[in-house]
């Protein structure tokens, strides 16, 4: 992708639609990723996390073969969304407890990837189940 984090977080809503629009959203979506995330008020580093998250997830959506009205009306009103997120995300969450605060061991960060992926392989079982045959017939 052509997106640099570290800029997201600095752009005002016209900067942040073209850079949504650069990573593949459709310009609709990509004016609602930009209405929340300027909404949100949240420091440099919290908006490039918003925005990672939400264009991923419209990405996964538009995968799934759902419109971009059907994500749209799904999603919601961009505004009341990122007035909510910039609520939630202004405290710091400490890692240990899903956040991107500092401080967490390796051990710690390990645990949650493996709990991440484990939610993402029960979420699919389909791929699941072809993944594990598929190792167990290569070993």
């Amino acid at each position: 992708m052509a997106r640099d984090d570290s800029l997201v977080g600095r752009l005002d809503h016209l900067g942040v639609a073209r850079q949504a629009e650069a990573d593949g959203l459709s310009p609709a979506l990509a004016r609602r990723v930009a209405d929340v995330v300027t909404r949100s008020g949240l420091p440099e580093d919290r908006r490039s996390e918003v925005y990672r998250e939400l264009v991923s997830h419209f990405q996964d959506g538009l995968e799934a073969g759902r419109t971009d009205a059907e994500l749209l009306e799904a999603f919601g009103d961009g505004a009341a969304a990122g007035r909510l997120i910039g609520g939630q995300k202004r405290v710091v969450t400490p890692e240990a407890a899903g956040g991107s605060g500092s401080g967490d061991g390796l051990l710690t960060r390990i645990l949650r990837d493996v709990r991440l992926a484990a939610r993402r392989l029960l979420a699919r079982p389909g791929f699941t189940a072809t993944a594990l045959l598929s190792l167990a017939l290569g070993i």
